[in-house]
């Protein structure tokens, strides 16, 4: 019981921080450079997206403040998307453990039918519409 109760706990503090993440939408945050580049310098005038609503109320200054916050955050958040990408490939490899081998082809054969269905719903992009 202990056992569950901690997993759920766990899991939880997963979720939550998954909703985190996913709160902070990743507008404005810099990418890393690829390994072997030059980190790019910050200009005087940084780029980015500021939060929704807030182009129109800050001044130049805040604006640069807040550019520069979210360039800090920028690696960590990336970072906790990263552990969560790890966890998720770990939890549902324990998860496909759990099941026979005749489950898993089963689990197969539902997510490419899915994805079938999704492809077929999904219009052409080529395909002229009908008037």
């Amino acid at each position: 019981m202990k056992r569950r109760v901690a997993m759920r706990l766990s899991w939880i503090a997963v979720i939550g921080l998954a909703g985190m993440v996913i709160a902070a939408g990743g507008r404005g945050f810099a990418q890393e450079p690829a390994a072997g580049q030059p980190a790019a310098k910050k200009s005087a005038k940084s780029s980015g997206r500021l939060p929704a609503y807030y182009a129109k109320v800050v001044s130049k200054e805040q604006r640069e403040k807040i550019l520069s916050i979210q360039a800090d955050y920028a690696a960590k958040i990336d970072s906790l998307r990263r552990q969560i990408d790890s966890l998720t490939k770990e939890r549902d490899g324990k998860i496909g453990e759990v099941l026979t081998p005749d489950q898993r082809k089963q689990i197969d054969e539902l997510k490419a039918a899915a994805q079938a269905s999704r492809k077929a719903k999904k219009p052409a992009k080529d395909k002229p519409a009908d008037k």
